[in-house]
């Protein structure tokens, strides 16, 4: 189509409720990477969620991705790795998220994929954010969107989600452009 041909600021990609497997087993494989492609070459910012956030480390990064022996459903405790992150602005050393996991990412294989960093991780070492040393691309490996979880408020779920994507639009995609700046002295240091 005629996107095909065009330039855009950013590109979300999240993944669907139902599709729980391994990014490389599924049907659409072949598309998935023939877009992830595409988005790296026409796309300034990429943000991640998910399968998709599998997928696009898997395909992208070389990271071996894994399943698990059963998927797990539950409201599950992160903390921030790296706290002089922008992205995590405001977000508490210590935040819930609704995590549907049936894939698992060891953390091993990140000190292996290099231009790749952890920002927060789960109480029990697994990664969950991740971005790449260059600010274009951000991973996500669960869906912080409005849900909790079975008995949680939906504020706490909806709250991380707001902070996570404002502050990424707010500091990765829209403040490092390239904008005439009259009158207002040079930037400072990026974190």
């Amino acid at each position: 189509t005629q996107a095909w041909n065009e330039n855009f600021d950013a590109v979300i990609l999240t993944d669907r409720r139902d599709d729980d497997g391994l990014p490389q087993y599924s049907l659409w494989w072949d598309e998935i990477r023939d877009f992830l492609d595409w988005a790296h070459l026409h796309a300034r910012a990429h943000l991640h969620f998910g399968w998709a956030a599998h997928a696009a480390l898997a395909h992208t990064h070389g990271i071996e991705i894994h399943g698990r022996p059963q998927r797990i459903d539950a409201r599950v405790v992160h903390r921030v790795v790296r706290r002089q992150s922008y992205l995590l602005r405001g977000v508490d050393d210590e935040f819930a998220v609704y995590a549907r996991w049936q894939r698992r990412l060891a953390k091993q294989f990140l000190v292996e994929a290099p231009g790749i960093e952890l920002l927060a991780e789960s109480i029990t070492g697994e990664p969950y954010l991740l971005r790449t040393y260059d600010r274009r691309s951000l991973y996500a490996l669960h869906q912080p969107l409005g849900d909790a979880g079975p008995g949680a408020s939906p504020r706490v779920g909806a709250s991380h989600a707001a902070l996570l994507i404002g502050n990424w639009l707010n500091y990765y995609l829209y403040q490092p452009t390239s904008l005439p700046r009259v009158g207002l002295g040079t930037r400072g240091p990026q974190r």
